[in-house]
């Protein structure tokens, strides 16, 4: 009997561009939950992808929806290098992320020590992962993809089900008080859910979405595309938005200590006035 060859295929025969094909793809609901079961991560919910802030661009922005857990993940086609590394250091301290996800088609013994020495350091905190995915075929059959996790938390699966950490409780806490200020002061700008604890909601302006932000270092805006299908118009509209709320010198972001309460009021207004801007702004280029 003779058997056919398994052959590796490189994740860039498949997709050819990281941003406009690897991206949206694991973006995709079905895959984020195949990424989430093969790395025993929580259950993973999309909050957007390529969400700019300043400027930082992690790949996919997700939470955990059982607990408001931020999720950052970035991914790349080719080898992981130290230029992302950077990037995720960085992201995980202007997103406020607890757990932050590396997707790449390898990875060096320096990048997987460092990750190491990230999970060793961190105090419990925040998790980083280290995940290869691997597409297989024999000959010209289908494709077959494997998620190989080769960095991750010691006794993770043992913190899934530990009781929660003090400053996830606390950073909750703070958001269901200003986002319920909010709400009071400004009800028309959107419809809070009753027990506002996420660090970010939505709002549509025209074909965009505005994603009013809140984090310890204070309260912000920012802009992305709607869905996971983009066009190079929409593209195009959403670069042309964001250069024009530049031009007119409206900040993304306004500096407070986000989470005392005594800074909300003036939070609040601040992001309120901001978003009048936005809409102003944005409508009329649309128009």
């Amino acid at each position: 009997m003779e058997f056919e060859k398994l052959e590796t295929v490189r994740l860039s025969e498949i997709w050819k561009n990281e941003t406009t094909e690897f991206t949206p793809w694991l973006a995709k609901h079905t895959n984020l939950d195949r990424l989430a079961k093969e790395a025993e991560l929580p259950n993973l919910e999309l909050e957007g992808t390529e969400v700019l802030r300043g400027r930082l661009k992690p790949d996919i922005v997700a939470k955990v929806p059982e607990d408001d857990r931020t999720v950052l993940i970035e991914n790349q086609i080719y080898e992981a290098d130290f230029n992302h590394l950077g990037r995720i250091v960085a992201y995980v301290s202007e997103f406020e992320a607890d757990i932050m996800v590396w997707v790449a088609e390898s990875f060096p013994p320096e990048i997987l020590s460092a990750v190491r020495l990230l999970n060793n350091n961190s105090g419990g905190t925040w998790a980083f992962f280290a995940i290869q995915p691997s597409v297989f075929c024999i000959g010209d059959s289908s494709k077959a993809l494997k998620f190989e996790v080769l960095e991750k938390p010691q006794n993770w699966q043992a913190k899934i089900h530990q009781q929660e950490n003090p400053l996830l409780a606390t950073r909750r806490e703070a958001r269901r008080g200003f986002w319920r200020l909010y709400a009071q002061l400004y009800p028309e700008d959107r419809q809070f859910p009753a027990d506002p604890i996420g660090s970010s909601y939505w709002v549509t302006i025209e074909s965009l979405s505005a994603s009013l932000n809140l984090a310890r270092n204070g309260v912000g805006i920012f802009l992305s595309l709607m869905g996971k299908d983009r066009t190079p118009e929409q593209e195009v509209f959403l670069d042309r938005c964001r250069t024009a709320l530049d031009e007119q010198g409206i900040e993304e972001w306004a500096n407070y200590d986000g989470y005392d309460s005594d800074n909300w009021s003036e939070m609040a207004d601040s992001l309120h006035q901001k978003l009048v801007k936005y809409r102003e702004i944005i409508g009329n280029l649309a128009a």
